[in-house]
């Protein structure tokens, strides 16, 4: 049924469907980018913390090398599989200054501490 004087509206139906698509794929695809940069940002920290615990291993080697030799001067050790740790041991003043250097995957990851350790 027509009224008089209104034209007809074919295809509106379908243009504001298509709008509604159209809005709907924009917010799908701004969803899943977030979600890709969340799990890429949690990767990252994770291989963050892979890369502490070695560092501070590292330091705990350091620690026990000095009491069982004094002129410990440093190595570069395997912790865990697929990971260096550089250990550097300097004298100073009383003082030993440890730097340990932990690569797991790309991260790396740096402590650098300065013990005093107690006479024998």
């Amino acid at each position: 049924m027509k009224i008089s004087g209104q034209r007809p509206r074919r295809g509106m139906a379908l243009l504001v469907l298509l709008l509604v698509l159209a809005t709907i794929s924009v917010l799908m695809g701004t969803i899943t980018m977030q979600i890709l940069l969340n799990r890429r940002t949690v990767e990252h920290r994770q291989q963050q913390l892979q890369a502490t615990w070695p560092a501070r291993s590292g330091v705990e080697v350091a620690i026990a090398r000095l009491e069982d030799n004094r002129a410990y001067k440093g190595e570069t050790l395997e912790i865990i599989p697929d990971s260096k740790v550089q250990v550097k041991v300097e004298p100073a003043q009383g003082t030993y200054e440890v730097k340990c250097e932990a690569q797991v995957a790309k991260v790396v990851r740096t402590l650098n501490r300065r013990l005093r350790l107690s006479a024998r």
